[in-house]
């Protein structure tokens, strides 16, 4: 109840529902790359790349939408080194 009157809500939001509303994947191609996965114990996420079914900035643009967060590409902006010696 606490977590519902913080904003929260019970709906599980994965990177398999962000990648499947975007479209980027099948359910096909999303239960082959979980079953892959498992197999090889390595993060959906790489799998996906590995078998170029969804690059890193398409997934993270996709899990970003799903999450209700801004995408932010830190290619356009210069980031400041002092700043991040900090």
């Amino acid at each position: 109840m606490a977590k519902e009157l913080l904003g929260f809500k019970k709906e599980k939001k994965s990177l398999e529902n962000a990648l499947l509303q975007a479209g980027l994947l099948t359910l096909e191609q999303l239960a082959d790359a979980q079953k892959e996965q498992r197999q090889t114990d390595q993060s959906l996420r790489a799998v996906l790349v590995q078998k170029g079914l969804a690059g890193e900035d398409a997934i993270a643009r996709a899990l970003s939408a799903h999450l209700g967060i801004p995408y932010i590409d830190l290619e356009h902006y210069y980031i400041d080194t002092e700043a991040v010696k900090l």
